[in-house]
């Protein structure tokens, strides 16, 4: 077992992640809710861990045995709980033990919550919430089209957040992907561009009687 391997993919995978704070970034300083300066902090502490990570073991030999697979698949699951929940905390001055609740059943898309009165909250800090269940529900209906977790997981991740190519099977195009993750991807782009819901709120009953 090789553990610079584990913790340079872990690493870029880290990276990836942080991207996704990128709309809530754009819904926060659209709106003025005060949160652009707490989420920006929060996407530097991920970018900067996942990116110390990769330097200081990216001179790892590139191939990833299936031992260190498994590896990366658990340790990254169990970052992924701690790091989602950096903007709950910051922003919500939760404490880890709920930020880190919130932030696994969003993930696991349990849909379970320690959050009251939701509907008076930041608009940014609701978006990210729904984030991380539209993330985590299309990667794992990439997994079901026969993609593997990282190959998944990063395509999910290029589609929402217009990056360009991702790793593993997606790294140089989609061709290899199914016409079933073909259309998930559609949809992750879609969901990626904020264009979208003004095009949801046109088609709301609600719009056009107020």
């Amino acid at each position: 077992m090789r553990l610079r391997p584990v913790l340079s993919v872990t690493g870029l995978l880290t990276c990836v992640f942080s991207i996704t704070l990128a709309p809530p970034i754009v819904i926060s300083w659209y709106y003025h809710d005060g949160e652009t300066h707490n989420l920006m902090v929060t996407f530097l502490m991920i970018l900067g861990a996942g990116a110390g990570m990769w330097l200081l073991n990216h001179r790892a030999p590139p191939s990833i045995r299936r031992q260190e697979g498994f590896l990366i698949v658990a340790l990254f699951w169990l970052m992924l709980g701690g790091l989602g929940a950096l903007p709950l905390m910051l922003s919500l001055d939760l404490g880890f033990v709920d930020a880190l609740f919130e932030s696994v059943s969003g993930l696991t898309t349990t849909g379970a919550t320690v959050l009251q009165g939701l509907d008076f909250m930041h608009p940014s800090i609701l978006f990210y919430r729904q984030e991380i269940q539209w993330f985590v529900a299309l990667m794992l209906g990439m997994m079901a089209t026969g993609l593997d977790q990282v190959s998944a997981y990063s395509a999910v991740a290029t589609c929402i957040n217009n990056l360009g190519p991702g790793m593993g099977e997606v790294s140089q195009s989609f061709a290899s992907v199914s016409d079933a993750g073909k259309l998930l991807s559609v949809l992750a782009m879609l969901l990626g561009r904020l264009e979208i819901f003004s095009v949801l709120v046109l088609l709301h009953p609600g719009f056009w009687r107020s």
